[in-house]
């Protein structure tokens, strides 16, 4: 059915609707029955600017507060959110070899600066990778495609941008038979 060792990268800047292009791609290979698992992290926006995030487990389909932007932080933060552990405890279950073991597709959004320096969902990334035959998307902005290559050792992976007129057909092209 699928490459066995297929990685897509989605990627782009800041809020460039890296997420929404994977929650697309997640629900079209939905509806042509592949089995997906993982996690989208949807944005919530209020204002114009960036709220928070809910997580959807993409097997389950359930939907969790994940982060809410917070009221103050200091430059030693790693990030201007807070994470509730509802969140963390869904996407940490979404992200198990148990949750992606039978999938055809695994997605991850989004792996970032708390990835690279080994928090967030960088204990759950090499066992998931290791499952076969499944097919990896992860959602990288461009500042940290590099490191995440190299720190996976993503060789072989499709990078995608999502300012890509013809991303997800893209990405269509690599899930048609």
């Amino acid at each position: 059915m699928l490459n066995p060792l297929k990685r897509i990268i989605i990627t782009g800047e800041k809020q460039s609707g890296k997420s929404t292009l994977a929650a697309q791609l997640a629900d079209i290979l939905k509806n042509k029955k592949y089995k997906i698992a993982g996690i989208i992290a949807q944005g919530i926006w209020k204002d114009n600017n960036r709220e928070g995030f809910n997580l959807i487990d993409l097997k389950t389909a359930q939907i969790y507060p994940l982060a809410r932007r917070k009221n103050t932080f200091s430059k030693n933060d790693l990030t201007c959110f807070k994470f509730f552990k509802t969140g963390l405890d869904a996407g940490a279950a979404a992200l198990s070899v148990e949750q992606c073991r039978d999938a055809d597709v695994i997605f991850v959004d989004e792996i970032g600066k708390l990835e690279i320096k080994n928090l967030g969902w960088a204990n759950f990334l090499s066992p998931v990778l290791k499952i076969r035959p499944a097919a990896h998307v992860w959602v990288v902005r461009d500042a940290f495609v590099k490191n995440v290559c190299k720190i996976w050792k993503l060789e072989s992976t499709e990078i995608i941008n999502v300012n890509n007129k013809n991303a997800l057909n893209r990405m269509m092209e690599i899930f048609s038979p």
